[in-house]
C-alpha cells in the first residue's frame, strides 16, 4: 500500500496494448499480460473510495514514457485522425460516486456532454 491509499501494482513488462479509434468506437487488443495489466488497475479503481475519483489512463499508467519501445500504442482510421492526435489520445477509467453517475444519465438520451463539462 502506498502512502496515498492505493494499493502498489505489480509491473508487467511483457504488456502489449493496442488502442484502435475507428469510426464505429474505440478497441483494445492485449496479450495477456496487457489484459493482466488493465485488470490490476481496474482492481485497485474497483477498491478505491469513488469519492477520490481515482483514475486509470492508459497511456499514462501501462505505457512508458521512455524513448523504447512503447507497449501500449494507438491506431487511428483516417477519420478519426481528421478528430483526434494520435500522440495525445487516452482512453481513461475513473471511479465514481452513484450521484455523479445519476447527474451523467440525464444526458442519455441525447447522447451530448452537458455544457457544464469540465474541459481541460
Amino acid at each position: 500500500m502506498r502512502s496515498n491509499g492505493v494499493a502498489a501494482i505489480r509491473s508487467r513488462p511483457r504488456r502489449e496494448i493496442c488502442v484502435t479509434v475507428e469510426e464505429d468506437g474505440v478497441w483494445i487488443y492485449a496479450n495477456r499480460e496487457g489484459l493482466k495489466a488493465i485488470a490490476d488497475h481496474v482492481a485497485v479503481l474497483a477498491e478505491s473510495d469513488p469519492a477520490n475519483h481515482h483514475e486509470l489512463h492508459l497511456r499514462w499508467h501501462l505505457g512508458t514514457h521512455r524513448r523504447q519501445r512503447n507497449p501500449v500504442f494507438v491506431l487511428m482510421d483516417h477519420k478519426a485522425r481528421r478528430v483526434h492526435s494520435r500522440e495525445r489520445f487516452e482512453v481513461t477509467v475513473m471511479a465514481v460516486e452513484a450521484t455523479d453517475l445519476t447527474r451523467m444519465r440525464r444526458h442519455a438520451k441525447s447522447g451530448k456532454l452537458p455544457r457544464e463539462w469540465p474541459r481541460e
